[in-house]
């Protein structure tokens, strides 16, 4: 069975021209997009979870309950109401939380995706006769 080549290994190649340190990078550069991406959707589903869920708990905290109760029990049920109401504001406010730190994660993940293709596009735009020394020189 073939185990794949940890990344630090990478980069002690006996061959001189060798792009496995380069590769692996821009690898690593693509799977951390990938994770990227992943975790975007997921905030975006947290968001949307935790938003439906606060509705649900202030519709909840407005349902007419005990209306003709009295004494303790009003009391009691009062301090139910209110309970919930504070808890789905608390999960609106995760919800917005979220959301506020979507925009920023999407914008970071923008910039990155951009930074890889310029480097990616600066790496493969090496001159052909400079390639073609090195290949000379160094015998590759």
């Amino acid at each position: 069975m073939m185990t794949e080549k940890r990344f630090v290994d990478c980069f002690w190649d006996r061959e001189y021209c060798s792009t496995a340190g380069s590769d692996a990078c821009f690898k690593k550069a693509k799977d951390g997009g990938q994770v990227s991406k992943q975790l975007l959707e997921y905030q975006k589903q947290r968001a949307h979870i935790e938003e439906t869920y606060g509705k649900a708990l202030l519709k909840l905290s407005k349902s007419i309950l005990g209306q003709n109760e009295q004494g303790t029990l009003r009391e009691s049920i009062d301090a139910l109401n209110l309970m919930t109401e504070n808890t789905g504001l608390s999960h609106l406010e995760v919800s917005a939380k979220y959301n506020e730190e979507l925009s920023k994660l999407s914008t970071l993940t923008e910039s990155h995706k951009q930074q890889r293709k310029k480097v990616r596009r600066c790496s493969q735009k090496t001159p052909d006769s400079e390639k073609k020394s090195i290949q000379k020189n160094y015998g590759c």
